[in-house]
This record gives C-alpha cells, structure tokens and sequence, in this order.
C-alpha cells in the first residue's frame, strides 16, 4: 500500500491500493468515501469521534508516532525550536524541506483495548527507532496479551484520543 498525504498524488498511477494519510486530517465518513480508499484518521478525533464513523472497515488508527505538524520549504539549521510555552518540536530534513514533529511521541499502547473496541482493527505505527520492541508491544495486545510497557507509556503522550480537539 501506498501512503498519500496530498491530494495531487491520489491520481498517480502507480499500481497498489493507496491509503490516506493522517496529513490528510480525514474527519468523517463522507470523506472517507468520497476518497474511496482506506484512510488513518486525524489525529485530531478523540475515541468517540472515532467510534461514530461507520466505515470502519476503511479506518486506521495512528497509535504510535511522531506526526509531522508542519512542514518548511526554507532551510532551518537548528535540530529543533522550542514555543512560547515551553514545548520543544524536532526538525527532521527531508530532500526538499523540513518537518517539525510533534513535541512528545504519540503512544497509546495502554489504550489499544479501548480502540479496538470502538470498531477500529487497523493500527499504524510510525516508527523511526526501538521499532522491533514497539511492534512486539502492539502485536502481543493484538494477540489478547496483557503487557507492562512501564517504560515505554512513561515518555508518551495519548495526543487527542481522550481529551479531543474540537
């Protein structure tokens, strides 16, 4: 599968199932179709946002990442800015730009009960580091085991899927 996060390359012919990436903050079931494709929904939605979409066979979850938030087409030198409130947003180049990510890594291990509950069976995981001990996590509660990821839930934050953003 192909992950698309811009709108332009949803026409590219490129000869695999294409998925809407979280980029393309996908809120509600109209979209979902309108797109005809499976999507990660925003990052955005809360649980009960989540579990109000009807398609959710065509809905993935972003448990575990940092998300990009906002991208530069200038050159930043620095490895990171920090806000007025304190909260510090790494840089990360890609050929063309740089991608400031979210402050803390998104994690809701602890919560992937509640989420597959609501309906949701698909999880994407964004991973640049510790990706075999993350995967094994997941994939153990995938399998109905308990887990202890004492250290893993301590430097993450749920982001939005309790608290919500609208």
């Amino acid at each position: 599968r192909l992950l698309v996060n811009n709108v332009g390359a949803m026409n590219l012919k490129v000869g695999c199932p294409k998925v809407l990436g979280y980029q393309m903050n996908i809120f509600n079931d109209n979209q979902i179709a309108e797109y005809g494709c499976k999507a990660v929904a925003s990052i955005e939605l809360n649980l009960q946002e989540l579990s109000e979409f009807a398609q959710k066979d065509k809905l993935i979850y972003y448990a575990h990442g940092n998300p990009v938030v906002m991208t530069f087409n200038e050159n930043i030198p620095a490895r990171s800015l920090t806000d007025e409130m304190g909260y510090t947003f790494g840089l990360r180049r890609t050929a063309t730009s740089v991608e400031m990510l979210y402050s803390k890594t998104i994690g809701t291990l602890q919560h992937t009960s509640d989420i597959l509950n609501s309906g949701i069976t698909e999880l994407f995981l964004d991973l640049a580091f510790d990706v075999g001990s993350v995967v094994g996590y997941y994939r153990k509660i995938l399998d109905g085991e308990r887990v202890s990821a004492k250290n893993l839930i301590r430097c993450v934050t749920l982001g939005n899927l309790r608290k919500g953003v609208m």
